[in-house]
C-alpha cells in the first residue's frame, strides 16, 4: 500500500472488541500501524486476538493475553482481585479524571461530571447521538459485596450538562465501582 495510507480499526467502546479494519476513519475507530492493518485485511492476523483499551485518557490497541510493560517498583499487593472486570474508583483531591464523582455531604447529593477533554473524545467517538449509559455501583466502604445503589449515567447527558446529580441521604462512608473503560476519580467535599 501507499506509504501515505493510514489504517483504522473500528471497535466497540463498551467492550473494546475490534469490529473491522479499513483505510477510512469511521466513528469509534482509531489509527493503527499500517503493516498490522494490512495483516488484518489479508487474514494473516486475526482481529479477534486484539482489543482496544482506554487508559490515561487515550485508546490503545493490545493483543489479548500479552502483558503490557508497567513501570513499577515491583511491590506485591496483598489485595486479592476477585473480579478483574470490576474497578474500584480511587479517591482524588481534584477533578482531573475523565469522569469525576463528587460526594457532596452538605448538599446531600452525588454529582457525576466529565472533563472537557473527555467530552470531546466521547463526542468524536459517538457522533450520532446514540444513548449510551455507564453503570456505577455505590457500595459500603471497602466492601464491594454490599451494594447500596446503582447509578446509570447517560453519557450524552453527561456531555451536554455540567453535571448529572442524584440526591443522596444515606451513608457517606461509601466507595464506587464500575467496569474500567475510562479514567475515574471520587472527590469528597463537605461544602
Amino acid at each position: 500500500m501507499n506509504t501515505q495510507t493510514k489504517m483504522f480499526v473500528q471497535f466497540d467502546p463498551a467492550t473494546g472488541r475490534c469490529l473491522g479494519c479499513s483505510t477510512t476513519q469511521m466513528p469509534n475507530s482509531m489509527e493503527i500501524e499500517l503493516n498490522l492493518g494490512e495483516k488484518f485485511i489479508m487474514g494473516m492476523e486475526n482481529m479477534s486476538n486484539y482489543e482496544v483499551h482506554y487508559d490515561n485518557s487515550s485508546y490503545s490497541l493490545r493483543k489479548k493475553g500479552v502483558l503490557q510493560h508497567i513501570d513499577s517498583n515491583n511491590t506485591v499487593s496483598t489485595t486479592e482481585i476477585i473480579n478483574p472486570n470490576v474497578y474500584k474508583i480511587p479517591d482524588t483531591h481534584q477533578n482531573d479524571s475523565a469522569i469525576c464523582i463528587t460526594v457532596n455531604k452538605t448538599l446531600n447529593r452525588i454529582e457525576f461530571s466529565a472533563s472537557s477533554r473527555f467530552k470531546k473524545t466521547l463526542q468524536a467517538f459517538n457522533p450520532d447521538d446514540q444513548n449510551r449509559s455507564h453503570m456505577f455501583y455505590c457500595c459500603k466502604r471497602n466492601d464491594a459485596t454490599q451494594i447500596l445503589n446503582i447509578f446509570e449515567v447517560d453519557l450524552k447527558m453527561l456531555c451536554d450538562q455540567d453535571s448529572v446529580n442524584y440526591d443522596w441521604q444515606q451513608d457517606y462512608n461509601i466507595d464506587f465501582y464500575c467496569k474500567k473503560i475510562f479514567d475515574y476519580g471520587v472527590v469528597r467535599t463537605h461544602g
